[in-house]
């Protein structure tokens, strides 16, 4: 599922926001990408 996910992002031309777990899987699957980490307020 995420390995057709990367493939898509990593085609198209502008930015994605995705809300994911920071977690070492994550951030492999998404090297290349830029990660800006942001945070919620509860």
């Amino acid at each position: 599922m995420y390995l057709q996910l990367t493939d898509r992002l990593r085609r198209i031309k502008g930015r994605f926001l995705l809300n994911l777990n920071d977690v070492p899987e994550v951030r492999c699957l998404f090297r290349g990408c830029r990660i800006k980490p942001v945070s919620g307020k509860r």
